[in-house]
């Protein structure tokens, strides 16, 4: 593992933080309007060159194909396939994130 336990902490909370003003921006009266896939692809960085995963809460509400953070309502649309046991996260781009809950 390259660094140490503290570069890694700050590096996990960089990356929620990140993660965090990607949502925010999303917002159309954001001053940072548009900025999401940008720090997406910043958070995606700063995992790979201190080789951490990104937390499981802010990779499952990523898009795969745009790098968008996913929020239902403003860019995602989201639906309960119960007989496969999944939810269905469409994305604003047209891709589609399975979350298996069974």
């Amino acid at each position: 593992m390259k660094g140490n336990k503290v570069q890694q902490e700050v590096a996990q909370y960089r990356i929620t933080r990140l993660f965090d003003l990607a949502k925010e921006s999303l917002n159309p009266k954001s001053p940072m309007n548009g900025l999401g896939s940008r720090y997406i692809r910043i958070a995606e960085e700063i995992s790979s060159h201190y080789r951490i995963k990104i937390p499981d809460n802010v990779r499952l509400y990523i898009c795969r194909s745009c790098h968008n953070p996913l929020v239902p309502g403003i860019n995602a649309k989201v639906r309960v396939v119960s007989e496969k046991g999944y939810i269905s996260y469409t994305c604003a781009c047209g891709a589609e994130r399975h979350i298996f809950y069974k």
